[in-house]
This record gives structure tokens, sequence and C-alpha cells, in this order.
């Protein structure tokens, strides 16, 4: 990520998301939203009837191309009473714009997405949220909108994830597939976060509920170590829990003073999602390998090490590096690795280890197939996912965070 505040040297995370203009487009809409789904799972399609004026209003919107967004100008939406009535204004009209492209991304670019109820469920949740913001008056309150909205769409990833397993199996001679689905899931979901980060900021902006930095979502002076720190007991808590092992998570500062952190602007609930993800994936994998070897009771918490040297096979280390212009975060453990076979798909979001750690149950078998690639990690009937293992989401949800954000994860195995 970018450093130095000060000097203004933000990186502009909206630019990514459309590197293009956008063509005109040329497709019409159906009406198959309207489609009956006869399932127990889902709840019902929209009640909204889309006529012809609505219709015209999503598609006017979707042609638009949404306003670039750097750090330095969300930050400087908070100096003033003034500034804020301007954001509301904005946000509105930028919400609208993003909405409607994800809502036309679905209805253009999924074949016969009506006949998945996740994938209805997800486009009624967007069609939804775009009437509400349309219908608003001036002096409509946004507030409670947005709060709605966020809320709202925290399910939108594993519903649009459980439809594309559903979509693939339901989908003739392989044209939904893995690449198909990781592109879509890519862009989508790379506007989705762009509409996340402007709404969060409204919310701290607004109502001053994100400390300790309460006008905004951004910290200028972002301190990596605490919440590398914080991030690692949260994850070591919840390996506990699930599994019986609490691994220890080493924390380690290798820069200079002058190089740390003071003057490194980044939201930090984004870098703690990112970090979470990265150390959730290790901690499972030196539980199961803890498991596996059988060690320790599974009451007992792993040993803490005191240094790196001193770094038992059982340890997880978090290394944070610096100089004036970067940071760099590099997390590692000694559960193993991952499989060959594996790697090329370590970053779909149709590939999961949660079979593999839920029904690998023979410690003889030492030459474990990996997941398939394109196997439910649950029922696709029920929710199944917990804290630490959940639809398969997170690894790419993470890197699309670092990259809208200007930075990047890289994987070595």
């Amino acid at each position: 990520g970018s450093r130095n505040c000060k000097n203004a040297r933000f990186l502009t995370v909206r630019s990514i998301e459309n590197p293009t203009t956008k063509a005109p487009k040329s497709k019409c809409w159906h009406l198959r939203h309207q489609t009956t789904l006869a399932t127990a799972s889902v709840s019902k399609p929209s009640s909204y009837v889309m006529d012809e004026e609505l219709i015209a209003s999503i598609r006017r919107y979707d042609r638009m191309t949404p306003r670039p967004q750097n750090l330095q100008r969300i930050l400087e939406v908070s100096s003033s009473p003034t500034s804020l009535k301007e954001f509301n204004v904005f946000l509105r009209k930028e919400y609208m714009i993003r909405c409607a492209e994800r809502i036309c991304m679905i209805e253009e670019k999924i074949p016969n997405f009506a006949d998945i109820p996740e994938l209805v469920q997800a486009y009624d949740k967007h069609v939804r949220a775009f009437v509400t913001v349309r219908d608003l008056s001036p002096q409509d309150d946004f507030l409670p909108v947005v709060r709605a909205i966020v809320e709202g769409s925290r399910t939108i990833p594993p519903l649009m994830l459980k439809g594309f397993y559903r979509l693939i199996h339901c989908t003739p001679d392989d044209e939904i597939d893995e690449d198909f689905t990781n592109e879509f899931m890519n862009q989508f979901l790379l506007n989705r976060i762009g509409s996340s980060v402007l709404m969060s900021q409204y919310l701290a902006v607004a109502t001053g509920d994100d400390p300790p930095h309460p006008t905004s979502i951004i910290d200028p002076h972002c301190n990596v170590t605490a919440i590398c720190r914080q991030t690692a007991q949260h994850v070591r808590n919840l390996c506990y829990h699930e599994t019986g092992y609490r691994p220890s998570i080493q924390v380690i500062e290798s820069h200079t003073t002058q190089d740390m952190e003071k003057d490194f602007a980044f939201v930090p609930a984004a870098l703690s999602y990112i970090l979470q993800e990265l150390l959730k994936n290790s901690a499972v994998a030196t539980a199961k390998q803890q498991q596996k070897q059988g060690k320790h009771d599974s009451k007992k918490a792993l040993t803490k090490g005191t240094s790196a040297s001193r770094q038992n096979n059982d340890d997880i280390l978090v290394v944070i590096c610096a100089d004036p212009k970067r940071v760099m975060i590099h997390v590692g453990d000694r559960a193993g690795g991952i499989p060959f076979e594996a790697t090329e798909h370590i970053w779909s979001y149709l590939y999961t280890t949660k079979h593999e750690q839920s029904s690998n149950t023979d410690d003889n078998n030492e030459q474990q197939n990996p997941p398939s690639p394109l196997q439910p990690p649950v029922d696709l009937e029920s929710s199944g996912a917990t804290d630490l293992n959940g639809f398969g989401v997170g690894l790419p949800m993470a890197r699309l965070y670092a990259k809208y954000l200007g930075g990047n994860i890289n994987l070595v195995s």
C-alpha cells in the first residue's frame, strides 16, 4: 500500500474496476426475474414489478461511469459539515451507478440466472436497494438507508457462490466453469467493494461508529503491528473454539524505527480482514497437522514460541517489514504446504479445503487427494459455514481488497 499521507501519495482505488470506457449496451433486458421458483431454502423473488420505468432507470445508471476515488479524497469528506452534505449527494448517485452495474452483470452475463434461487435472491437485494435509494427525496434521512443496505449486503458473496455451485451442476456442456465463475466473481465483488468502502466511510463520518478515528474508515497513521497482534489473537481464539487447538502466532517487526508505519495511510478494517483470512488458513492447517501427529491433547493450547530462532513446527510467523514507501506483511507456517495440484486453484471461488478438513479422518492415509474445485463446500440447502471455515470466498476476497487498495498478495508453498 502507499505511504506518506502528508505528501498525498494516495492510490486511485476506483480506477482498476473499469479500466476501459463502457461500450454502449445493446442487449435487451428480459423480465426473467418474475419467474416463480419453487424452493424452501431462499426467499421469494422480488416483489417489485420490473416495469419499463424501472428497467429504463437501471439501464440509464448502468451506462454511467463511476467516479474514481482515492484515499485522500475520502479523508477530505470529513473536513466540514458542507463536505458531508456533498458526500451525501455524491454517494446516492454513485451507489445507484454501481448497484445498476451489478444488476446488469447478473442479468446479462449469467445464463438462466432466474432458475437459480440464490442468484435470484442476490439480484432481488440489489433491485430493492436500487429502488430504495432512487425513491429517496433530498430531505429524507439517508443514514438508516445506508445502514440497511450495508447490513443486507453481507450475505451477497456466499449467496452468489452457492448460486454458482448450483448453476454449474445444472448447466450442460460446461458452459459455466471455474474460469467463468472466477472472472465474474472478481468483477462483481470488486465493484461491490467500491460501494462498501464509500458506504462505510459515510457511516463513519455521519455517526462516528469507527473508533478511534470516528471521522473516517481510513487511519492516516495506521498501526500495522497492533492490528496484526489483535487479529492474531482473534484467529487463535477462533481456532481453539472450533478445533480445540490454539496455535502460537508470533508477530515480529523487522525494520528500523524511522521506517515504521507512522505515516502509513490505510483502512484498518480491510487490513484486519486480509490478515485474518491468511491466518485462518494457516491456523486450520496447523491445527490439522497437530491432530494428525497427535502432539498435544485436544484441550491443550499449543506452546508459544518467543523468537523466530526458536520457532517450532506448530508456530505461525508474522513478520512486518517496512521502508519509507511500503509495508510488507509476511505470514508463514510449517503445516505441510499446499498440494501441488491445488496451487492453481487456491485463488478460485470454487476451491475450499473444508471437505478435506472435516472428512479426512484416516491418519494413515498420507496421500490425500485435494478437494475438487467444483465440489460445493457445504450442502447447498444449509448454511454450513463457521467463523473459521466459510464458503471458500475468504482468500480470493482478501486478494481483491488488497488489489483495490493498491497492494497485492503473493503465495509461496
